[in-house]
């Protein structure tokens, strides 16, 4: 047999098995089909909702009357403000991994900014899907014992009421989590969640990594690279029946500042989830190997 036939044979092999780490739904469903935003689109520096949402994928951006300061009470006083920020920048420091020229969203104490994209018809079932770094949490110097609410709130609309609403909340100065489930991530961390919802009236079966998941309705499922993180009930606003999304939001209340940097921020119809980024890229080094000591050897014979 042929150095080259023995080469893609192995190949072969390889995509074999990279397909199984794969979900089949990825072979038939489009990630982002829905929604996706990379923010390569849109000019540097700070962000503008009435430019941004005419090239973005999103219907539209809107930020809080008190922007760019928020609104935070306790005991019906103005306790302290922040200055939020929303930001194009480059990743110069290559945080997640896609080059230094690659655009991501940053935001820095954003309280009451939201994005918001409108739902078409029919769609029951969706992953909303995000790479994130959180940077660090808001803090007010002059008032030690007033603790801001971070938070970073995500929510599923239908036409009667709210659906599910994932937040991602600061637990201390080096963890947050989603909602109040036990999973802890850590500040300064690069995560790629997937959230799965299912609104509708059956129960799914979806392929995930190492095999397939079953989820019920009125269920959510978190993973976050590539693990189930966890599996709650979204709790449909006053006992609501199943039914279609109408509208997305991924925001900060103004009395909720979030910093993290995004990327690849996406809605997918159905159940979506990206196997464990390390697995990937070995099945890719891999391929890579393989045809490198190929090359090699087909030149030392030359």
């Amino acid at each position: 047999m042929t150095y080259l036939k023995k080469f893609f044979l192995s190949l072969g092999f390889i995509v074999a098995v990279s397909s199984l780490v794969f979900s089949s739904s990825a072979r038939t469903q489009v990630f982002g089909d829905l929604m996706l935003d990379n923010f390569n689109h849109a000019p540097l520096g700070d962000l503008d909702p009435d430019t941004y949402t005419n090239t973005a994928p999103w219907t539209s951006v809107s930020q809080h009357s008190t922007w760019p300061d928020g609104n935070f009470f306790s005991d019906g006083e103005r306790q302290a403000s922040v200055e939020a920020v929303a930001q194009i920048r480059t990743d110069s420091a290559n945080s997640f991994g896609r080059g230094t020229t690659n655009q991501i969203l940053a935001l820095e104490e954003a309280a009451g900014i939201s994005f918001n994209f409108s739902m078409p018809s029919g769609v029951q079932v969706a992953t909303f899907s995000l790479d994130t770094i959180v940077t660090g949490y808001a803090h007010d110097p002059d008032n030690p014992d007033f603790t801001f609410t971070n938070r970073l709130t995500n929510r599923f609309f239908t036409d009667d009421g709210t659906a599910i609403n994932l937040g991602l909340q600061r637990v201390n100065d080096e963890t947050y989590r989603a909602r109040n489930e036990e999973d802890r991530f850590d500040v300064g961390g690069l995560y790629h969640f997937d959230l799965v919802v299912n609104n509708s009236a059956e129960t799914i079966t979806y392929d995930a990594p190492g095999g397939t998941a079953d989820l019920d309705p009125g269920m959510s499922a978190l993973w976050a690279n590539g693990e189930l993180s966890s599996v709650y009930a979204f709790g449909r606003t006053a006992d609501l029946p199943p039914g279609d999304f109408t509208t997305f939001t991924m925001e900060t209340f103004s009395n909720n500042p979030w910093s993290a940097e995004f990327d690849n921020v996406a809605l997918t119809e159905g159940a979506y989830v990206i196997p464990e980024p390390s697995t990937v890229a070995l099945l890719m080094g891999v391929a890579a190997l393989g045809g490198a000591l190929f090359i090699r050897r087909r030149r030392s014979r030359a």
